[in-house]
């Protein structure tokens, strides 16, 4: 990281991302992809990832605030479990589900019908 000067004294800015274009051809369209490189998993990758994580943290830690603004986040989210969009299968529906406190979501399935949605 190198030290840069902004209006909140000396921030640590970590380097930008390496770009490699890679171009090929596909269909008949040239496509050019500048971050290929981040397809591997590898060294250079986790340094750069582990860079930018510590600035954000470091930014996000400096904001006036934020430790009532994620308290109240926490609160709410925590409330209650949350159900992403249903999904018909046949007689079934199925959904995820997640539970208070943002655990790992759980598929759900309900095989009731409630009712036939207007055409």
């Amino acid at each position: 990281m190198r030290p840069v000067e902004s209006a909140r004294g000396v921030v640590a800015v970590p380097s930008a991302a390496r770009i490699d274009v890679v171009r090929e051809e596909r269909f008949g369209i040239s496509l050019a992809d500048p971050y290929r490189c981040m397809e591997a998993e590898d060294q250079e990758l986790a340094g750069w990832l582990a860079g930018q994580r510590e600035h954000a943290a470091a930014a996000l830690a400096a904001l006036p605030g934020r430790a009532g603004l994620l308290a109240r986040v926490t609160e709410l989210t925590s409330a209650a479990a949350t159900d992403s969009a249903f999904t018909p299968a046949g007689e079934r529906m199925f959904f995820l589900r997640q539970p208070p406190g943002g655990g790992v979501p759980v598929l759900m399935m309900d095989d009731r019908i409630l009712s036939t949605p207007p055409c």
